[in-house]
């Protein structure tokens, strides 16, 4: 694994430990738990397919991506769905919590700021 990856592990795996440990577990419509944001769309995707690996056998914890060059519309519709872990870049996030009704993030536990001397 790269570095990247290393430094993700150290927060992705206690994030989807409670997670997975919550009583009653988690729905996927319950919302947002966990909110990483990251300088670059690169760095969203790799740390999102990281997420997607962790969560692969809980299938209950959905992880989702907020990131610029991406139409907003298949965005929405995956925020409506229900994400319980969302990566974003901050500009992207900042305009969903503009415009987009469904995001809500009542029920954060978890916020990340990876790469924050970016």
């Amino acid at each position: 694994m790269n570095d990247i990856s290393g430094k993700t592990l150290a927060y992705a795996i206690p994030i989807v430990q409670k997670l997975q440990d919550m009583q009653p577990k988690i729905k996927r419509c319950d919302g947002v738990y966990a909110l990483i944001i990251v300088p670059t769309r690169e760095l969203a995707l790799q740390c999102f397919e990281i997420f997607s690996k962790l969560t692969k056998s809980f299938t209950w914890i959905v992880p989702g991506y907020l990131i610029g060059g991406e139409k907003k519309k298949s965005e929405k519709a995956r925020l409506r769905k229900g994400v319980n872990i969302l990566i974003c870049t901050p500009g992207r996030l900042l305009d969903h919590l503009d415009h987009t009704a469904c995001l809500t993030l009542e029920k954060i536990m978890f916020l990340i700021i990876d790469e924050a001397d970016k």
